[in-house]
Parts: structure tokens; C-alpha cells; sequence
């Protein structure tokens, strides 16, 4: 536990619980044209952006859609979302599940409340280990491969893959290719809109927290990521942790063990995308009272100064 939360960026988290929002298109400002109309000449430019991303929404190959982002700019404003999209396919791939962190030491018939009902804890209460048949089922054989998906966490680009595709195909002969092949070859990572706030929700009780105010300092919330050591990543695991033993490897000053989120389902989403989509219904911002409860954790791990020691291990990442 302790190396989970005060030695890991906990970054996978995130990145699989987002759900991606644009801060502009991918092109330079300088580049991205509007969208063109010639001399009243009826064309396929002369059609609205909206049956645009319809046409592209039946372009199943990638390989296509790169060919028709050769055309101008401005379709390849369009084809290199979908192309992100391409390098980033378990972006957002947990929002909307029920998610817990337990631990091995859980005993038969512990599981978070609500979780299942009724009908489902009989089933379970008659099932062995899968990988002991002299052992009982509990909430941590979920763990085995015999049971559930293992996620690898890789999240490794495919651009070397995407190149190769395109030479192949022979489009990397079209004079406009140049222009774009250093956006297939970048490092690339989604555009997470590091210009707007974002919020993690519980989708279970109503609930978000803000990334501004988790944010161990100012300015360290970039997007959905938040530098220092506390993110939405350290957040969810320090209340989704599910165990009968309360031992743990730190001092434990929240019972972080019997975790009030565990089996919830959660999201992250830009402020600006929550309240349009939540107008009218009741939700709770829960945010300073995360963030006095992260701080006593990481307080008892470092001392009164904890805020200074996590600001050294950002500013000196490889100094630990």
C-alpha cells in the first residue's frame, strides 16, 4: 500500500478512467484553416462539419482515414483525432465500472456494500478459489486470471506500426504526407485539455472532486494529471481499498482498509462537460474534504511537511 500511494504516479488510473476532451485541434493555430468555401462552387467542403465526422464514422481503416486527412488540412484536422484515438484505445476503457483495491487478506462473504445483490452473494458463497478448490471464493479471487481480464497497464504507442502501414499502402509517396508523418511519429498521448479543470466522479453517490483543490500546489494540476504525487489516481485508491485484516504497511488514519468508496463507479470529465451533462440533478463537491483527508495520509507518512517534501520530489523527480 505504501508503495502504491507514495511511490507511484498512479497515472494508468487516470488515463483509463478519462473521458478525453480537446483543447483545439491537433494542427497549429497557424495551420488550421476554416472551414473553406470557393466561389459558391458546391463541394464537399461546402458540406457542414457535422456530416463530415458522419462520413468519417463509416471509414472503418486507418490507413484511410489518414488518406483522406491528405487531401487538406482541414480534413487532417479531423483524421488526427482519429488517429490519437488509434494510439489510445483504453483511454476511458474503466469509466463506469465498478472499481475496488483489495486486499489478499479478505475473508469469505466481505464484500463492499451493495455491491451485489442478493441473488449474486449466494452464487459466490457457493463457489471455491480457483486456484485452490480447498479454499473458499472471496472478493480477492476476482484477482486470478482464472477469473477476470488481466489489464497489462501497457499503454505503449503504435506509431512504428502506423508508418510502416502507410509505406506499405504507398501513401507515404503523397507530397502532403511530409507534412504529417511527424504527428504519426511523435510521442504521442491524448489531448486532455490542460486549459479547462477537471473533476473525478462518483457516479454511485453524486459526488466530484476537483483537480485545483487536490493539487498539493498550485499550478500543479495540468488537465487530468496532477503533478506532486497526489492525483485522482492516489484519491480513488485511498477509498476504494477493500480488506477484512486492517493491516496495512502504513499508518492508517482514514481506515483506509474498509475503503467508503469501494465498489463505486467513477469517471473523469472536464468541469465544463459535468455541469452541461448534470444541469438540473443534485451533486456534492466533496473536494476540500478529500483533500484534508489525503493530507492526513500523507502527513502521517511524512510529517507536518509533507507539502515541502512532495514540492522537492517534483521539482527533483530523480531524487527520491
Amino acid at each position: 500500500m505504501a508503495e502504491m500511494l507514495f511511490e507511484t504516479e498512479l497515472s494508468d488510473i487516470t488515463y483509463w478512467l478519462c473521458i478525453p476532451a480537446r483543447s483545439q485541434g491537433h494542427l497549429p493555430p497557424s495551420c488550421r484553416l476554416q472551414h473553406p468555401h470557393r466561389n459558391n462552387i458546391v463541394t464537399i467542403h461546402s458540406l457542414p462539419p457535422e456530416i463530415h465526422r458522419n462520413i468519417y464514422s463509416f471509414v472503418g481503416d486507418i490507413i484511410d482515414i489518414i488518406s483522406l486527412g491528405l487531401t487538406s488540412r482541414y480534413f487532417w484536422s479531423i483524421s488526427s483525432e482519429y488517429v490519437e484515438d488509434y494510439y489510445t484505445p483504453n483511454v476511458g476503457s474503466w469509466a463506469g465500472m465498478h472499481l475496488i483495491c483489495v486486499g489478499d487478506g479478505v475473508q469469505p462473504g466481505d464484500y463492499p456494500p451493495g455491491l451485489f445483490a442478493a441473488q449474486e452473494l449466494a452464487a459466490l458463497n457457493q463457489q471455491r478459489c480457483p486456484d485452490n478448490e480447498n479454499e473458499p471464493f472471496t472478493l480477492h479471487s476476482f484477482a486470478s486470471p482464472a477469473v477476470s481480464k488481466i489489464y497489462s497497464g501497457d499503454t505503449s504507442l503504435k506509431s512504428n506500426e502506423l508508418v510502416n502501414l502507410c509505406a506499405v499502402r504507398g501513401i507515404d509517396k503523397d507530397p502532403a504526407y511530409s507534412f504529417i508523418k511527424p504527428h504519426l511519429i511523435d510521442s504521442y498521448t491524448p489531448r486532455f485539455a490542460v486549459n479547462q479543470h477537471w473533476v473525478l466522479r462518483n457516479l454511485t453517490t453524486n459526488q466530484f472532486v476537483r483537480s485545483e483543490v487536490i493539487a498539493p500546489y498550485r499550478g500543479y494540476a495540468r488537465g487530468p494529471f496532477i503533478g506532486g504525487g497526489i492525483g485522482f489516481g492516489q484519491v480513488l485508491v485511498s477509498r476504494i481499498c477493500w480488506s477484512t485484516s486492517p493491516s496495512t504497511d502504513i499508518e492508517d488514519v482514514t481506515n483506509i482498509t474498509r475503503g467508503v468508496w469501494a465498489g463505486h463507479r467513477f469517471d473523469i470529465v472536464t468541469r465544463s462537460r459535468h455541469e452541461a451533462q448534470t444541469r438540473g440533478e443534485k451533486w456534492y463537491d466533496v473536494s476540500w474534504e478529500i483533500a484534508s483527508e489525503t493530507g492526513r495520509i500523507w502527513e502521517a507518512r511524512y510529517g507536518p511537511e509533507w507539502r515541502e517534501h512532495l514540492h522537492f520530489r517534483f521539482e527533483n523527480p530523480d531524487v527520491r
